[in-house]
């Protein structure tokens, strides 16, 4: 038995030439876009047009820490979004636990809830996060989220006591990651 390879002809050569020149630009042009966006986890700010953050006043709260929510956002805070089905989202709220504790200096943390049923949340906070200083809320229509231009889940925002966001990073963040950046904003 033999097996024939087929052989491309004059006449489709030209065709084959012309999908690897398309498929070449595709890639090339990919490559250059994704080389000029900024990091995918840091967000830059432009101390020249601060940004403000969206409120979290209004939402609904369910799990308190030792302020009131107007006490938390009067002063430099931490928000970061989570969902109960998010794993990097767990992590980053121990962490946020752990800086609370080991350093009495640390901005206080709200903690939103990125539109999950207001059961599921509450339970999940219960279960994992008993005695937590986190400042857990509620946001039913998930407009922090929409608002801060969300992509990545968590969000972690360092916002200042004017409500302008002093940092942003999209993704899991470690502790030591978020201590350097806090150290470097003098906030600790």
């Amino acid at each position: 038995m033999r097996f024939h390879t087929k052989v491309p002809t004059l006449r489709q050569k030209p065709v084959l030439v012309g999908l690897a020149g398309v498929c070449t630009v595709a890639v090339v042009g990919a490559g250059v876009f994704m080389w000029n966006r900024p990091a995918p986890h840091e967000v830059s700010i432009d101390d020249a047009a601060p940004r403000m953050a969206p409120t979290v006043s209004g939402l609904s709260t369910y799990r308190a820490g030792p302020l009131s929510l107007q006490e938390v956002t009067e002063g430099v805070h931490i928000v970061v979004t989570w969902a109960t089905w998010c794993r990097p989202c767990e992590m980053v709220l121990r962490d946020l636990e752990r800086l609370l504790e080991e350093y009495s200096s640390a901005p206080p943390v709200v903690a939103v809830n990125r539109a999950e049923p207001d059961t599921i949340a509450r339970g999940y906070v219960e279960r994992q996060f008993q005695d937590s200083a986190l400042f857990f809320v509620s946001d039913d229509a998930d407009r922090y989220f929409k608002d801060v231009e969300g992509y990545a889940m968590p969000e972690l925002l360092i916002v200042s006591a004017q409500g302008e966001i002093m940092y942003h990073h999209r993704g899991p963040i470690g502790l030591d990651e978020l201590v350097a950046q806090l150290q470097s904003l003098e906030l600790l």
